[in-house]
């Protein structure tokens, strides 16, 4: 039997070593299901506990099954040896800590009555953290709340079975988030609402996977690994529970609301007004990572002979090894894998062409097809390196492509952007060129005119400035005869006062509206001068509208 001191806590637990002993409490012990219908579980996982608070994730892989199965349980404290040690990897980890522990065939498990560990084994995390977008999302979380709506009960197909499928909301601290549960959790939720205590009732959700949906965080189940504690009796929950009695805000004990199921959003509202448009040319030179439309035509298929790829039921890309497949995601070996669409087109409008990455989702929306059934209904042709006529007969067509940029793409690659959503709809595209073309030309329009306005500004400007009487000479300016003639009778007046230019002052006169009334009397002086009648009265009330806006200096 190993002493005390051949226990380490699990803070300490690395690689430097290759087998650990340690002693702890299970708070969380779930079966792994094989996928490939086999009635052994693929694997028995948990998460361990020790006295200073610190966890561990623990694997039992399916071989080692029997030997152990027994002498597992959840809630209970072991000491645990000669565990092996693997580095902590994947998308749905359970805890924060760098490595996880793996069972060994030399590995001995002991139960410890009389082993006491009263630390909490819920992680809470606030829900306004979540749904703020700072959790990071490769660790599954534990939130709690206030039940205040549950959702309609519905089927959703997966994997080719019907499975259930409910939504619930929590609130705590005047967050809300909404978590969506499947299978056997829907049973759960049933029997709960079923007793009738539910006003007030406060749940604990948890190791959740945090994901993001039309741009909202919510939380949902992981098969197996999560756990939905109703009314739980934790300190956290009773704490929760003083300030709910406490505040005037507490919900209402009538009942909880109805949640509607999130309608879809309309094409033409999506497309045209929903989200900021941009071009091919504007995606490369995007600065943020944003969310555009963009109207284009496809011009060929890069990945012809490569268009479709081998996923794990997590939808990531596994390799092929040891006559199964490997998932870096999941961090292990899989059977059961699916065929998905990953198509890189090249599609170009009015400014440039750019590469487009088009996953299964938005594929099998735009065939109407599952990749699946395309190579069975193709699988001939596509090994001999053929297109499907489906894939084929995009080329030269136009979608709407709701597509992201990301700033941090690897300059050594090809700048390439991924499709979240493409519209084929003749009547929102043909809607969307029009909306688009008319604004551009408004836009091209208003610039012309303002480029030509500038352009007229910019010539009248420089003989106004210059003083010269070259302007006088021009016929279309209305003040070219008068101006010139009141210039010689001013000069022949006083040629031996006044030496200067006087078009410098007239130009900065200070009322604009002696100037016009100048201009008109100006031009009946001018035709009387041609009449022997011409009365000098005239022209000296000319001349005297005239020295009165300008003033002529001595030398």
């Amino acid at each position: 039997m190993s002493n005390t001191s051949d226990f380490s806590a699990i803070s300490e637990i690395c690689t430097e070593k290759t087998f650990w002993n340690l002693k702890g409490k299970i708070i969380r012990l779930w079966q792994v299901s094989d996928f490939n219908g086999n009635r052994m579980p693929f694997s028995i996982e948990m998460v361990i506990l020790d006295e200073a608070g610190d966890r561990i994730h623990a694997s039992l892989k399916k071989t080692l099954i029997y030997k152990f199965r027994n002498d597992l349980f959840e809630g209970k404290c072991f000491s645990f040896e000669n565990m092996g040690v693997a580095n902590n990897g994947g998308g749905y980890r359970t805890t924060k800590h760098t490595y996880k522990l793996n069972f060994q065939f030399s590995s001995k498990v002991k139960y410890l009555p009389a082993l006491t560990i009263t630390k909490s084994p819920y992680q809470l995390v606030p829900i306004s953290e979540v749904i703020g977008g700072t959790y990071d999302t490769d660790y599954l979380v534990d939130i709690i709340g206030v039940l205040t709506g549950v959702g309609s009960e519905r089927e959703l197909e997966r994997n080719g079975n019907m499975t259930k499928l409910n939504v619930i909301e929590l609130e705590a601290g005047g967050f809300k988030i909404q978590c969506t549960l499947f299978g056997s959790y829907v049973d759960d939720l049933n029997s709960f609402i079923a007793s009738g205590d539910i006003p007030n009732a406060i749940v604990i959700i948890q190791l959740a996977k945090a994901k993001s949906f039309q741009d909202k965080i919510h939380v949902q189940n992981c098969i197996g690994c999560t756990k939905v504690i109703f009314k739980p009796t934790c300190d956290a929950a009773v704490s929760m529970r003083n300030r709910l009695s406490e505040t005037v805000d507490t919900p209402s004990p009538l009942g909880l609301t109805q949640l509607q199921p999130e309608a879809k959003l309309d094409p033409r509202e999506e497309f045209l007004y929903g989200t900021p448009r941009n071009t091919m040319q504007g995606l490369k030179d995007a600065t943020t990572n944003e969310v555009y439309v963009v109207l284009g035509t496809i011009k060929r298929i890069v990945n012809r002979e490569n268009f479709w790829y081998t996923a794990c039921i997590c939808s990531k890309a596994v390799i092929p090894d040891s006559q199964m497949f490997y998932c870096e995601k999941c961090d292990r070996h899989v059977k059961k894998v699916f065929s998905r669409y990953c198509l890189r087109v090249r599609a170009i409008d009015h400014t440039d062409c750019a590469t487009l990455v088009i996953f299964d989702k938005e594929a099998t929306a735009l065939f109407n097809k599952s990749c699946v059934d395309m190579l069975a209904e193709h699988g001939v042709a596509v090994s001999e390196g053929h297109l499907p006529p489906e894939i084929a007969g995009i080329i030269g067509k136009t979608f709407l492509f709701k597509v992201e940029t990301k700033v941090d793409q690897n300059p050594r690659f090809e700048q390439s952007f991924r499709v979240r959503k493409i519209c084929a709809m003749p009547d929102v595209i043909n809607e969307f060129k029009k909306k688009w073309g008319e604004e551009e030309a408004a836009f091209f329009k208003n610039a012309m005119e303002a480029s030509s306005l500038s352009v007229l500004l910019d010539k009248g400007k420089a003989p106004m400035i210059a003083g010269s009487s070259d302007v006088l000479n021009q016929d279309d300016f209305s003040l070219t005869e008068p101006v010139e003639k009141c210039k010689e009778m001013l000069l022949g007046e006083g040629s031996g006062i006044v030496t200067q230019d006087l078009l410098p002052k007239f130009a900065v006169a200070d009322c604009e509206f002696d100037v016009v009334e100048i201009s008109q009397k100006g031009s009946a002086a001018s035709s009387k001068r041609g009449s022997p009648t011409t009365d000098d009265d005239e022209m000296n009330m000319s001349l005297k509208m005239l020295r009165k806006t300008i003033k002529i200096e001595k030398p």
